[in-house]
């Protein structure tokens, strides 16, 4: 494993700063970690997912790539963090495992698309993989469980993984989202294509890693749904799922709509046995929009939910309504899948993380400890010459959707994963937040700046609103 990292030592004659809003300097190196796997020359490393167990180690797991070409050129592994941000040396060498898709399953090419633990501490990572890795048209959603010292849980599906099948009849199904109900149900929501036509979908495991067939017609003998939503023309791509309270869960898509905007939000809430529930917006499907400040519909796209105080629901997503500039978005839904006044704009709001960025989209939520909202997404600024960064941004705001002033300049706040390291205009994608205590966790992928794809790297950055060092530097 490639590691660029370095622990801070500070003199304790350093000031310290209480409520200010910056990276904190004593995790990884003056407030994040980057980590690389890389194997090979320029190796492509993607974070998929990251979660902290009940222990306060965080499991980042992501796509590996270990060889240049040829057979199981990607595979897929998951790295240790301490409370600090060190590699936990304890489980593994380099803190690290980089595993082998176990027979019988497709083992080329595994993307970790989504990460979750279970009640009773287990990991469970949901990911793409291929038969063979020169039929790029072909690839199928797997979920595994892993013991808590990174090991393959035998006791579930087959060796440990489970092959989940949508819709037989699709080539290409891709996982965005995997969550645990509190009966131990496993829900998974990504992408079935069939006929090249990409089509929400969300399926049901047990505890064992079995469908439950009472959920839906699909799958090989049930435990399956493709979402047909009205007023669209059946396409779309399920971005995250949420288990309610009442044993159903709520499905949230970006869609193509038959009426402009044509790019919209799709949300589905179904019942436990996976038909519409329909006290939601009638027939158990919403297809809701950001608005602007005046009220105009904008092209929507959705990426996360969150669930709220009370029921309500936050949508988070961005609106792609201009060539030059994109701006994040947040709406919430009321149980009955309507939009709620309260909050922003009538209902919704979207905004920029900082004044000189050009594209902003929120790609994770979660509500800290006081009850406010916490997102995170991309912040892309242009740079002049044809050339952009992005950064993370992260915005923190009431459930009525009103910035919290003490947070950041305004409530936001931006910063990037490696500003005094080898590349500082490095661009950074933030994949999940996690929260703990005063403590914001953000991990994501880094990559050098010019060079696309090549030699990409992970990061977890913490930033401490609570007591902290101050470094001396601007972040």
């Amino acid at each position: 494993m490639k590691t660029r990292f370095a622990m801070l030592a500070l003199s304790l004659a350093l000031p310290l700063s209480a409520g200010a809003t910056q990276l904190d300097p004593l995790y990884g190196y003056k407030g994040s970690a980057v980590y690389g796997f890389d194997q090979v020359l320029n190796g492509y490393d993607a974070v998929g997912g990251a979660a902290i167990d009940a222990t306060g180690r965080m499991w980042v797991a992501g796509r590996v790539q270990i060889a240049s070409s040829g057979p199981q050129r990607y595979r897929w592994a998951t790295l240790w963090l301490t409370p600090r941000g060190n590699p936990d040396f304890n489980l593994a060498q380099e803190g690290a495992f980089i595993y082998t898709v176990p027979q019988p399953f497709e083992q080329n090419n595994a993307a970790v698309k989504a990460v979750t633990f279970d009640a009773q501490g287990r990991f469970l990572a949901a990911f793409s993989s291929q038969p063979d890795t020169t039929m790029a048209a072909n690839a199928h959603v797997h979920v595994c469980r892993m013991t808590a010292v990174g090991s393959y849980d035998t006791s579930f599906g087959i060796n440990g993984c489970t092959k989940v099948v949508f819709d037989a009849a699709a080539t290409f199904e891709i996982p965005y989202a995997v969550t645990v109900q509190a009966d131990g149900h496993i829900l998974v929501a990504g992408s079935s294509d069939s006929g090249g036509s990409h089509r929400a979908a969300v399926a049901r495991l047990d505890d064992h890693g079995s469908y439950d067939g009472s959920f839906g017609p699909l799958a090989p003998n049930g435990g399956s749904r493709i979402l047909n939503f009205p007023g669209t023309d059946g396409s779309g791509l399920a971005w995250d799922v949420l288990s309610t309270a009442d044993g159903g869960c709520l499905i949230v898509s970006t869609v193509h709509r038959n009426a402009a905007p044509s790019v919209g939000i799709g949300l589905a809430k179904l019942n436990t046995n996976g038909s519409p529930d329909l006290g939601f917006s009638q027939d158990g499907f919403a297809l809701p929009l950001f608005a602007n400040a005046q009220g105009v519909d904008l092209p929507s796209a959705a990426t996360r939910l969150l669930q709220l105080p009370g029921g309500d629901f936050l949508v988070g997503g961005y609106s792609p309504y201009f060539v030059t500039y994109s701006p994040a978005g947040l709406l919430r839904i009321t149980p009955q899948g309507n939009l709620n006044p309260s909050f922003g704009n009538n209902g919704s709001l979207v905004f920029a993380y900082g004044d000189v960025f050009t594209h902003d989209s929120v790609s994770a939520m979660a509500l800290d400890p006081a009850g406010r909202i916490v997102a995170v997404g991309e912040a892309q600024r242009d740079l002049g010459n044809n050339q952009d960064e992005t950064e993370i941004g992260v915005a923190r705001l009431s459930t009525l959707g009103v910035f919290d002033t003490s947070f950041g300049v305004d409530g936001l706040y931006n910063f990037e994963a490696e500003p005094y390291a080898v590349d500082p205009q490095a661009s950074d994608f933030p994949t999940d937040v996690i929260i703990r205590g005063d403590a914001i966790y953000i991990a994501g992928g880094t990559f050098p700046k010019g060079t696309g794809i090549s030699d990409s790297n992970y990061f977890v950055a913490k930033i401490d609103d609570g007591l902290i060092f101050d470094d001396g530097f601007d972040n």
